[in-house]
């Protein structure tokens, strides 16, 4: 809750859906407060650099390219978010020195219900080839 609250006061989406339990009650399909979903794309991102692929990969980060998502499901206050993680595409560059990683990341809460999803695509630098 209080992370919601301090994300709602930095961006400053203070959309009542996350920030008035009053009105969250009465919102016809939810009936309580959502967790924005940008804070579950950011807590997805977090998670991600605490994984052996990324430690292994980071050295090789160039930048990051685009994120897309989709969110299937809601998120409320009291979740807990794990991130299932999966590359989805890795193609050349123009340039043999650098390469393109997508990356497909799933935030699932404790019922195993995907609740945000998202590609994220990476520029990296490759391996010699030998």
């Amino acid at each position: 809750e209080a992370d919601v609250v301090q994300f709602a006061t930095s961006t400053g989406d203070l959309n009542r859906a996350h920030v008035d339990a009053e009105y969250a009650a009465k919102l016809p399909v939810f009936g309580q407060r959502l967790v924005h979903g940008m804070l579950v794309v950011s807590y997805m991102a977090g998670l991600a650099t605490r994984t052996a692929v990324y430690s292994l990969l980071e050295q090789s980060l160039l930048g990051l390219l685009e994120v897309r998502c989709k969110f299937p499901a809601p998120t409320f206050i009291g979740d807990t978010i794990a991130v299932d993680i999966e590359v989805v595409e890795q193609r050349e560059t123009s340039k043999p020195e650098r390469g393109v990683v997508t990356f497909k990341r799933t935030a699932l809460n404790q019922r195993n219900e995907a609740v945000v999803e998202c590609l994220v695509t990476q520029l990296v630098l490759r391996r010699p080839s030998t």
